[in-house]
């Protein structure tokens, strides 16, 4: 076993950098299990978490309501509520594409050789491949939208207007589930493809390169959170959409608000083990540049002396305390995405 790892994963086979791609697509994937899990289909429940007790069927009590002609306050806030779910729809498929875009950019980047590309683009249509596979995009919307009350949204959304408000939600959250899965695997591989890069480096030469890959490791930071915060927010419109409907909107608002907690903590999981098994990486070839540095400034050669005195002070820099609070609080912010939302007070209407 030992010697076919080594022929597979060794310096310089197919997969010599295998090892990072490895990392960094089970480490977010264990923490979006917990989620991934319990929404899954069960034999004899809607879902998996129905059957362990996770969740239950809470009887939601609505309003006394006509389907067929609507009282003028239901049907004006109800449009509302669809046409904010749609516009959050668009913003989150948006960027998610733009994201998809930059990490296939910064992934090429790091791609020198044509080993690195095949495999590059083996992983990513696999991870692709698998995610849709085992979420389903097509039915994991329904199995949500039925965790959220008894029947709400049948009762609310797909009796109305012919039921056409419920089958547009439910096309929403598959387009929304696809699009996020191809960006989400891409900026998981852009990022092990830096890590791959900085295992590579080893000279102060090599400084400059090392500083571009911690830059792009933070844009793909950055874009992660703003594709999970954007998302966070689309679901908390898509929960809202029956709320004209509902009796007691306020414990129905509990309900929901619960649902988006447990995701925001796998969210929060997702972009700590996206962000930081790269960043130690980088970090350890920053230590190793440093190590190889005063081994050259032992000798110094009148050439370079100053250049490589000026390069190596550099690698003693501490982080700037500014940059870690603003990556910590990038990696927090899908848990903080429903309280700024009520400090800016993000209501729908109900």
């Amino acid at each position: 076993m030992s010697t076919l790892i080594k022929a597979l994963f060794g310096p310089g086979r197919w997969l010599g950098d295998g090892r990072y791609y490895v990392f960094a697509v089970l480490l977010p994937l264990a923490c979006l299990a917990p989620w991934g899990i319990v929404t899954e289909a069960a034999p004899d429940h809607r879902t998996k978490g129905e059957h362990w007790g996770v969740f239950s069927s809470i009887p939601i009590e609505l309003k006394s309501f006509d389907a067929r002609s609507l009282p003028q306050a239901i049907a004006v806030d109800e449009h509302v509520n669809r046409l904010f779910s749609v516009s959050t729809s668009t913003l989150l498929a948006l960027i998610a594409v733009a994201s998809t875009l930059m990490g296939l950019m910064i992934a090429v980047r790091g791609l020198v050789t044509p080993k690195d590309r095949i495999v590059f683009g083996g992983v990513w249509l696999l991870l692709i491949v698998v995610l849709i596979a085992v979420m389903d995009p097509t039915q994991h919307g329904s199995r949500i939208i039925a965790l959220l009350g008894q029947d709400v949204f049948a009762r609310t959304a797909g009796a109305i207007y012919d039921g056409k408000p419920l089958v547009l939600l439910k096309r929403l959250l598959m387009s929304a589930n696809i699009i996020v899965v191809i960006g989400g695997a891409t900026l998981a591989i852009a990022a092990t493809t830096l890590a791959a890069t900085g295992s590579r480096l080893e000279t102060l030469a090599d400084l400059p390169a090392l500083e571009r890959l911690r830059r792009r490791l933070d844009l793909i930071l950055f874009a992660s959170a703003l594709v999970l915060g954007i998302g966070l927010i689309d679901m908390k419109y898509w929960h809202a959409w029956p709320l004209p409907f509902v009796a007691d909107a306020k414990q129905y608002e509990k309900l929901t608000n619960g649902f988006i907690a447990f995701q925001s903590v796998c969210y929060v999981g997702v972009l700590a083990t996206l962000y930081l098994p790269t960043a130690l990486v980088l970090d350890a070839a920053r230590a190793r540049i440093k190590k190889n540095a005063v081994a050259d400034l032992a000798a110094p050669s009148p050439a370079n002396d100053g250049l490589a005195a000026s390069e190596a002070s550099s690698l003693s820099a501490a982080v700037a305390p500014l940059a870690v609070l603003m990556r910590a609080v990038t990696v927090l912010s899908p848990v903080l995405v429903g309280p700024l939302s009520t400090i800016i007070d993000l209501k729908l209407v109900h």
